[in-house]
This record gives C-alpha cells, structure tokens and sequence, in this order.
C-alpha cells in the first residue's frame, strides 16, 4: 500500500456479506443501503467539511466529538481491507461489505466533517475512500472516487488492485458493517429462509442473511464489470 491519493490496495480473498436478510432477499440497489438523500449525487468538490483544506489541524471540538469505539483500540491486522466511505458512498460501502471488506460508512459513524473523517481514518487505520479530491490527498492512504454510478465506483475500485467479488462466506453486516457469526443449528430458521445452507446473524443488530435469490445477480454483475 502506497501512501498517495489513489491508493494501490492488495487484498487477498475473504468472506462477504450475503445478500439476503431477515425480511427476505435484499439486493444493494434495491433496499435502504445506509445512504442519506441527495448526498451521493453531491458535486464531491462542493463536499468538504472545512473552507480551508490547506490545514489537517483538528480542532479540540471536532476532536472531542468523534465517537469512543472499540474499533479505535484493536486496529487488526489486515489494514488494507479497513476502509472508511465518505458520506456520499453509502451504497458502495454496503457492496463493499458483501465483497468481504470492513467498511466503515461516515454517516453510521456519525462523523461528516473532513477533520473529524481524517482523524477516524487514522484511529483505525482505516483507507479512507472519497469523492472529494482535495480530502483524498490530505489522508495518509486513500482512495479517489470520481464517478457517480454505483458499478462505476466498483469499476474503478477494481483499478486499484481491490478485490471485487462475492464469496462463499458472511463477514460483515450490509446494514451496520457489524460481525457476521454462523446461526448455530440449534436456532429456529426464519420461515422465508431456506431450508439448507448458511444463515448468518449480525452480532451488532441480530439482522439475519443468507444466500437469496439476488445473490446470483449480485455475483453476475460483480464479474460483468
């Protein structure tokens, strides 16, 4: 991993978020992903939090008010799979989820402004991904986003050496990016959940998922870009 604005990120294969849920199957285009009304179509020029980027001095507010985790104190080990979406990224973060990545989203987060996404970036050590180009180079590893289209973001994520594709295993919960354990056996099936094969359950938020009929129109479209 280079330290530059478009970060070079190597990642090796692991574990994805599966696209079903405890209300049936969910495919990332088509449910609430965590996003907020019109920030994603924002000019990403216009979406910076401070008038002044000349400056990555934090102030003691903006410092105080980012959120205590325990994610700030066990940075792990596989840095290059942390990553951080801005505000307009919400439905990429939820791909990027089902693709095996930690993927922080800012708004989940409850953070928004360019000081308090680079000081979260680097509690966690976490890649920041964003589509503001003057945010981009002042983090210590990043990764520029230009489009707006959700399969042109991946497009240009494949770019940067990011593994883009769907796996046979839950890693991270697409709603709140929260741990994904295996249902033991001895726990009841939703009734809409299939009969055979993995159900996995949020340790965060208890949401259920399992491999549903988007799953594969999901996987297609990943290996169509």
């Amino acid at each position: 991993m280079t330290d530059s604005p478009r970060a070079r990120t190597q990642s090796s294969p692991q574990a994805r978020l599966d696209s079903g849920d405890s209300t049936g199957d969910v495919a990332p285009e088509d449910d609430g992903s965590p996003t907020r009304p019109g920030r994603e179509d924002d000019d990403p020029s216009a979406r910076s939090g401070n008038e002044d980027d000349s400056s990555e001095e934090i102030s003691e507010s903006e410092a105080d008010s980012l959120p205590e985790t325990a994610e700030s104190a066990d940075r792990g080990t596989d840095s290059d799979r942390r990553l951080l979406l801005d505000a307009m990224l919400g439905k990429l973060a939820r791909y990027l989820r089902m693709c095996g990545y930690d993927a922080a989203y800012a708004l989940d987060r409850g953070v928004e402004a360019d000081a308090q996404l680079l000081q979260l970036a680097r509690q966690e050590a976490r890649v920041l991904v964003t589509r503001n180009r003057r945010l981009a180079e002042r983090a210590d590893r990043s990764i520029l986003v230009e489009s707006k289209q959700i399969l042109d973001q991946l497009r240009e994520l494949r770019e940067t050496s990011l593994t883009i594709e769907l796996s046979d295993q839950g890693a991270h919960c697409g709603s709140c990016n929260g741990n994904l354990e295996t249902l033991p056996e001895t726990v009841d099936r939703p009734d809409h959940a299939p009969a055979e094969g993995p159900v996995w359950r949020c340790v965060d938020c208890d949401q259920l998922f399992w491999k549903g009929s988007h799953w594969e129109s999901v996987r297609e479209r990943l290996a169509d870009l």
